[in-house]
């Protein structure tokens, strides 16, 4: 599947690699001709500057919902990643999507949940940035896709938050 003419959107998943089979998924809105819109991520993010660091390794890191456009200059996107094309539809209704990810941006980092050092806790479950990759796929209606072969902890626990899903 793939964004074609007649104002087709996409939604992409992707996972980006951490070593060799772990996993960092994430999700790219795509246009009618295919072209890069924006991407949903959860991040360990510094609590001390606000910025997002790569994988959480110090208690003062912070799970944290993460929108990048291209303003932002910002992108996890590289040649060869594996991505699945989830759902494809019209502008309005993949745009709904979309926002309805967007608008639980706010109730995630108003958690202030501690990012586990490593990205994976020991005993007890992961919450970490695939978390929030399932987290947004539930508010805009689809189911988290797994990428065989890959270890994705955290994958299984959404956050819960209190507003509506779609």
């Amino acid at each position: 599947m793939s964004a074609g003419s007649g104002g087709l959107l996409a939604l992409e998943a992707r996972a980006f690699r951490l070593a060799r089979w772990c996993s960092h998924n994430f999700w790219v809105l795509r246009g009618p001709s295919g072209e890069w819109l924006g991407e949903l991520h959860g991040l360990a993010t510094d609590r001390r500057n606000g910025r997002p660091v790569p994988i959480g390794y110090a208690r003062w890191h912070a799970l944290k919902g993460w929108h990048f456009t291209a303003a932002d200059g910002l992108t996890l996107c590289r040649p060869n990643q594996p991505f699945q094309h989830v759902y494809l539809g019209d502008e309005a209704d993949v745009a709904g999507r979309w926002q309805a990810a967007l608008r639980c941006l706010d109730a995630i980092n108003a958690q202030d949940i501690d990012y586990p050092r490593g990205g994976v806790r020991l005993w007890g479950s992961t919450c970490n940035s695939n978390s929030v990759f399932s987290t947004f796929a539930i508010a805009m209606g689809l189911v988290p896709p797994r990428f065989p072969g890959l270890w994705q902890p955290g994958l299984k626990r959404p956050i819960a938050i209190t507003q509506a899903r779609r």
